[in-house]
């Protein structure tokens, strides 16, 4: 008997409205646009405490800079030692984050530094001491 290529309605597994499937994708297919999909992506996200929202990294710096009454925003890169602003600075893993398994030795103080863009690339998932091997020469 051959297959047919029947498309039946299905609801969103996100927010619960009826909608007809992309027919190549109709078994697979769980949301009814992107935007229902990057939502309950999201959602997985916050639930294991690693979800985005509020203001960008920036603004944070400058209004923590700015309550403390610190009028040099200067910072050196860990790596180069080139001079670097909040707006053009990374704030870098030593080990990085896919080597780490939970929340807290993602955000443990110890394993941050500031870095450059550059050295941040460069760097990338590269072992902390053999970067610093590479970079001091």
């Amino acid at each position: 008997m051959p297959r047919t290529n029947i498309v039946h309605d299905k609801f969103c597994d996100y927010c619960g409205k009826k909608y007809t499937p992309n027919k190549l994708q109709h078994l697979r297919q769980k949301y009814c646009t992107l935007r229902c999909k990057w939502a309950a992506r999201d959602l997985r996200l916050k639930g294991k405490g690693q979800g985005k929202g509020g203001y960008n990294r920036e603004t944070y710096i400058r209004l923590w800079v700015k309550a403390m009454g610190v009028t040099d925003t200067r910072a050196y890169c860990h790596y180069c030692d080139i001079t670097l602003y909040p707006d053009k600075f990374v704030v870098e893993h030593k080990i990085p984050r896919v080597k780490l398994k939970s929340k807290l030795e993602i955000q443990d103080i110890n394993n941050l530094v500031v870095s450059c863009y550059k050295c941040n690339s460069e760097k990338s998932a590269t072992d902390y001491n053999l970067f610093m091997k590479k970079v001091n020469g």
